[in-house]
């Protein structure tokens, strides 16, 4: 398990999170090493991906293999790995003059190890530079790393650095040949410095990037510096633009230099068009349901419409375009009506409008294979030089990224900049520097200056506040110190969207300000109001309202707060917030002085009625002071002092979800939960352990005695009563697990039996067939439950032929009985597995692993097409600190990926009921205490991605005819779960984005 090293120097100031620079953090799938590699040294380390044992665990290792030798005989070691970059260059993009803050956790046999940083500038000249932590000592164990790093003014690129030295000649060489390091859980972010109860620090000179701002005057504005399409560099070709107003429209000129080498499309519409030389011209668009507006001319003036939506327009009569071809260039110009980019009139002086200027060119020919050498993107067998206005990362439509330009003058938006900035606010150093870069006449740079003066403001506001409460995006560390980036929007309305029976969750941080402990009550409410006759005052509405009065109860709105538990049992652990346990009956919540608390609102959805319900939370700390006066209107009390109220809105849309999990759960558990947890989190299927299974034998195999463990039938019943009570859940109910063949032979078998005799096999039918009598007995039938014969076999133990021939001795007796294997990747890959198993295999559970790795991925494909066939993925790790989103929330979304019949979860909770939290969970996702289970944050994860798939699988349903939108909506959903699954696992944002893309189209077809 993990430990916790700190920099030295990681003061007590908290820290505003953002973003993972780190694109693969946990090093899986097969692109690591367009992330990862050797910076110095190449000939003396070598880097892999290690799988640890038993939980199939990816991470990067290094291991040292050669040492330098000097001319003068003397071996040396300066080698290591640079963690960031991409497949062209190293490092991740970065900000200069910045704080960046890591964390990673590592292990090794080597004696020490070596952190540093690269950075590079615009031109690529490196730096190396020391962080806080410099020297490491790896442990056996895993241990965490933290700390942080500042940009130098010049940086563009920059790269954590961990690497071997040593110098016999300097008799400092301690480094031996085979000496490895394992790195794991890899983040880098920025972070902004804030103490809480105090202004924010000024971290030295304001460095202002120029945004990219054009002005409109009187005359045209020239746009140019057009940029790579892949790279943060200049675009191959030159291309040049003008921009011009008239009464009613925008006009766009735009010279693109080169040759035309197209076949110069001239038509209306159509996908031809996009073989050719053309431009691109995007702006943003007024309707927030439509994502932009995008014209497009090809070099023979043929022209296309799209707004980032499905389908294209038919109508192009709404704008005019021509095309003229001179020496070495060809110009596209276009008069675009101000009417049809969403203005009524004119924009006025001191208006914007974002955009973007874009071009394509085609490379002569065509191509097998992408030749890079001339285009930076391939398709269609052709090669195509892409570059914009602006450089948004392979992403010409990417609106955040878009210029801005400004009618007339930017003067206005400088002076509404300035217009909420206190006096007082006036005098921060850092204030007053970015007020004298507010020059209109320096465009960019005063754009910047503008966001960076709200930004300032802001923090030197929330630096005042004795506490804060802000909405979390559901991608966070839970780990202490705890003080999420989201804070910084306390005050700002919390809204969350669910469907009828969904289980929606509120994730919110509360942040204590001041140097005292405090306890914060926090009520879900809908204002004051006399409720009974016999009350002389009103009293506080628990819940929330519908405009029309309908009521969103506070019996369906269920408080949980975040409670700090260590993730290893050492002296040195990490604390994280992962018990999720219900507030008390006063509400209250504690928070220590100058830190962040955890606060989990789960509003039930089941059966609701859809509209929008809202309401308050008001957050009232305990020992704060307060001052309250009669309101007569509503008949309670108005406060004024201490408390907060935040404006809450629940919208339940017209969206009815199942109230069953779209994909069967199995959460390897044992126990019967009489609490109501399994079905809470619909898990299908309960275990019956094969070590209660104690029978004695004769000399020739035949069962002598059907002894059990005395537990086994009093637990058997309660399996049966809780699945008899959920009639309509899958079958198989009940897994008799975990590995009953190696269970069986190693613990329950009497050693007067040799392996493989025909004694030995007899033996192993008649346990087989006695546990089918015993579940039999209890009312279970074969089609109700599986034998698990094996789980993560190894080779070394269970040779192929032992290994199929278990599952043929049971299918020889019972079969019409269900057999399951669970594995990672390794069967799927031995000689004979396919002609040996697969025919005695009912369910196959394979390791989420193995949707990312081709060999064991054609085998699963195979074997889940296999007529009465089943498949399930499953994730086993035992670290508490497995990544929320990419291992919780994701699983669900690997399953929908790979077209598996379950998912599985080790495990939903430990097989003992009296576990209690003395110890940690060692991947278990929820906390058994003597009376309930508690559910852990992670677990609250992986329901959300079961919430994902509910809203895919139902948009499945309903475009199941064969219409064009039918067809759209079904390639929608294949194509998202790759995305989020396979191609983006790193962006932590994707499931949700893809969740609220299926809602529209759901929306769309029931309206």
């Amino acid at each position: 398990m993990k430990k916790i090293l700190f920099a030295l120097g990681l003061s007590a100031v908290s820290l505003f999170g953002a973003d993972n620079l780190i694109r693969n953090p946990e090093v899986d799938g097969d692109a690591w090493q367009k992330e990862f590699r050797v910076g110095e040294g190449k000939n003396q380390v070598e880097l892999t991906q290690f799988v640890e044992d038993s939980t199939w665990n990816r991470c990067l290792k290094m291991t040292l293999n050669n040492y330098y030798i000097s001319k003068d005989g003397f071996k040396s070691v300066n080698a290591g790995v640079m963690l960031g970059g991409d497949a062209k260059k190293p490092g991740f993009p970065c900000k200069p003059d910045t704080v960046y803050e890591f964390k990673f956790e590592l292990k090794g046999d080597a004696e020490r190890c070596m952190l540093n940083y690269y950075q590079w500038d615009s031109k690529g000249k490196a730096q190396k530079k020391q962080t806080k932590i410099h020297l490491i000592r790896p442990q056996k164990e895993w241990n965490v790393y933290k700390g942080t790093f500042r940009t130098s003014p010049t940086a563009k690129r920059a790269a954590l650095f961990i690497q071997f030295w040593g110098d016999a000649k300097r008799k400092n060489l301690r480094e031996k040949i085979g000496q490895h390091i394992m790195i794991d859980k890899i983040t880098v972010q920025e972070i902004s410095e804030f103490t809480p109860g105090a202004a924010p620090e000024k971290a030295g000179p304001v460095n202002l990037i120029p945004a990219p701002v054009f002005v409109l005057g009187e005359n045209p504005v020239v746009v140019d510096g057009f940029k790579d399409l892949m790279e943060d560099k200049p675009a191959k070709l030159k291309t040049t633009a003008e921009i011009s107003r008239s009464a009613d429209a925008l006009r766009v000129k735009i010279d693109c230099f080169g040759p035309v080498t197209s076949d110069a499309y001239s038509g209306t519409g159509g996908g031809a068009i996009w073989k050719d030389d053309l431009v691109e011209l995007f702006f943003e668009s007024k309707d927030p349901n439509t994502p932009y507006l995008q014209f497009v001319i090809s070099a023979g003036n043929g022209r296309w419409m799209g707004n980032g939506k499905p389908g294209t327009s038919d109508d192009y009569s709404g704008w005019k375009s021509k095309v003229s071809r001179g020496s070495g260039r060809w110009t596209a110009e276009a008069e675009i009506p101000y009417a049809l980019l969403g203005y009524k009139q004119a924009p006025a002086d001191g208006e914007t409008l974002r955009f973007n200027l874009c071009r394509q060119h085609p490379a002569p020919g065509t191509f097998d294979q992408p030749d890079y050498s001339k285009g930076n993107r391939f398709g269609a067998h052709m090669m195509f030089d892409n570059s914009s206005v602006v450089f948004g990362r392979g992403s010409n439509s990417d609106t955040k990224r878009f210029a801005i330009l400004f009618f007339g003058t930017m003067k206005p938006y400088c002076d509404q900049a300035l217009a909420g900035v206190s006096a007082g606010e006036r005098k921060d150093p850092t204030v007053k520097e970015l007020i004298s870069k507010l020059d209109p006449a320096q465009p960019g740079i005063a754009f910047a200056a503008a966001a960076e003066l709200e930004k300032r403001v802001r923090l030197l506001r929330l630096g005042k506040e004795p506490f804060l409460l802000a909405q979390l995006k559901t991608t966070k560390d839970f780990a202490l110190p705890f003080f999420p980036n989201e804070l910084q929007n306390h005050g700002r309305l919390l809204k969350i969207r669910a469907a009828v029976n969904e289980q929606a969750p509120l994730m919110l941080s509360l942040a204590n300000m001041t140097a005292l402990p405090e306890e914060y009550r926090v009520i879900v409410n809908s204002g004051w109001a006399k409720q009974d006759p016999s009350q002389e005052w009103g009293s506080m509405v628990t819940g929330l309202r519908s405009a029309d009065g309908t009521a969103f109860p506070a019996a369906k709105i269920e408080l949980r707060r975040g409670v700090p538990i260590r993730d290893a049992e050492t002296p040195k652990h990490e604390r994280l917030l992962d018990v999720l346990a219900k507030v008390n009956e006063a509400a209250t919540i504690p928070v220590q002085p100058r830190e962040a608390g955890l606060l989990w609102i789960t509003f039930d959805c089941t059966d609701a009625k859809p509209g929008i319900y809202k309401g308050r939370i008001t957050v009232l700390p305990l020992n704060g002071i307060n001052q309250t006066f009669k309101n007569s209107r509503s008949g309670g009390y108005a406060v004024k002092g201490a408390s907060r109220d935040f404006s809450v809105e629940l919208e339940i849309l017209p969206i009815v979800l199942p109230k069953k999990s779209s994909i069967p759960f199995n959460g390897y558990v044992r126990p019967a939960d009489r609490s109501g947890f399994l079905d809470r989190y619909d898990c299908f299927m309960r275990m019956v352990t094969p070590w209660y299974f104690t029978f004695t034998y004769n000399d020739d195999g035949s069962v002598a005695e059907e002894k059990v463990r005395s537990f086994l039938d009093p637990q058997l019943k309660l399996i049966v009563d809780a699945i008899r009570k959920n009639p309509d859940i899958n079958d198989p109910k009940i897994m008799v697990g975990y590995s009953v063949y190696q269970v069986w032979k190693k613990r329950l078998l009497p050693k007067k039996f040799k392996s493989g005799t025909p004694e030995y096999w007899n033996a192993w039918r008649n346990f087989c067939l006695g546990i089918d009598r015993i579940l039999k007995k209890h009312g279970v039938s074969r089609k109700e439950y599986t034998m698990e014969i094996f789980d993560e076999p190894h080779l070394k133990d269970f040779p192929m032929e032992e290994l199929s021939r278990a599952f043929a001795e049971y299918k020889k007796v019972m079969p019409d009985a269900q057999t399951l294997l669970t594995s990672g990747t390794l069967y799927s890959l031995l000689p004979g597995w396919t002609e040996k198993v697969v025919p005695y295999l009912d369910q196959w559970i394979v390791h989420s692993s193995a949707a990312s790795i081709p060999e064991p991925r054609k085998m699963f494909d195979r074997f889940k097409v296999l007529p009465g066939k089943k498949t399930g993925i499953y994730i086993c790790g035992t670290n508490m600190r497995q990544d929320c989103y990419r291992y919780y929330r994701l699983l669900p979304w690997n399953v929908l990926e790979a077209g598996a019949d379950f998912v599985s979860l080790y495990q939903l909770f430990p097989q003992s009921m009296a576990n209690d939290l003395y110890r940690i969970p060692f991947g278990d996702a929820a906390y058994v205490l003597p009376d309930t289970v508690v559910p852990s944050a992670r677990l609250e994860f992986f329901r959300m991605g079961m919430t994902d798939i509910k809203y895919l699988r139902l948009l499945e349903k309903l475009a199941s005819g064969d219409s064009k939108q039918d067809r759209e909506d079904r390639d929608f959903v294949r194509k998202a779960a790759k995305e989020v699954y396979l191609v983006s696992p790193h962006d932590a944002g994707l499931a949700g984005k893809m969740r609220e893309e299926a809602i529209k189209r759901i929306l769309k077809r029931i309206k």
